[in-house]
């Protein structure tokens, strides 16, 4: 099926934290994702740096975006041409389906970013992202509903604006509370309502 478009063209590993992709600096191309994580950034002269996306196996992001790209992890990338993009547009309407689904995915995470650093606190901050990973990646289980996280404390401040030291502290008090329970790898949600409340409460 798709095999035959995606391993026709430029094939690329990339080691975690190593940049996948600049800004503007593939015009011509679609990045597809075949395995690990991307996060995409948006990064200023003063220093500043805002996270907009997470980009897992599967999603699509374009080369026109002005979104600097980082390996979270060992990641490995399709640089699609438009011309054969298209083409794979046409063959499989269902991969456009998919595709439309990653991109409207994708704008909703960057409106939640912008939404969250306007009007929420750093803690709120971390209880939506986890809520918005909870709606794209969760998998319900017996006792609750797994993120495969897959990121770092520090990471996780970068991409919600904060400190490595105060997201430790929030999500040892939601695990405290039995609200979460996490490790290096997942986070588990125990009581979503509960966490919605917290966001809730103050709005």
């Amino acid at each position: 099926m798709l095999e035959k478009y995606v391993y026709n063209c430029r094939i690329e590993t990339f080691r975690k934290k190593e940049i996948a992709f600049k800004p503007y600096s593939h015009n011509e191309y679609m990045y597809l994702i075949l395995n690990g994580r991307i996060r995409v950034t948006l990064n200023y002269p003063n220093g500043k740096e805002f996270t907009v996306a997470l980009l897992d196996k599967g999603d699509v992001y374009s080369g026109h975006a002005r979104g600097l790209g980082i390996a979270v992890e060992e990641t490995e990338v399709a640089f699609l041409p438009l011309r054969l993009f298209r083409e794979m547009i046409i063959e499989y309407p269902s991969f456009a389906l998919n595709v439309l689904s990653a991109v409207g995915s994708t704008l909703e995470t960057t409106f939640n970013v912008i939404e969250n650093l306007a009007f929420r606190d750093v803690n709120e901050r971390i209880y939506a992202f986890i809520l918005s990973m909870l709606d794209s990646k969760g998998k319900v289980k017996k006792d609750g509903v797994e993120i495969p996280l897959g990121l770092t404390q520090e990471e996780l401040a970068t991409i919600v604006g904060s400190t490595r030291q105060t997201v430790s502290s929030v999500l040892t008090y939601l695990q405290k509370e039995q609200i979460i329970s996490f490790s290096k790898k997942k986070l588990t949600v125990h009581n979503i309502d509960q966490l919605k409340s917290l966001i809730n409460e103050k709005h």
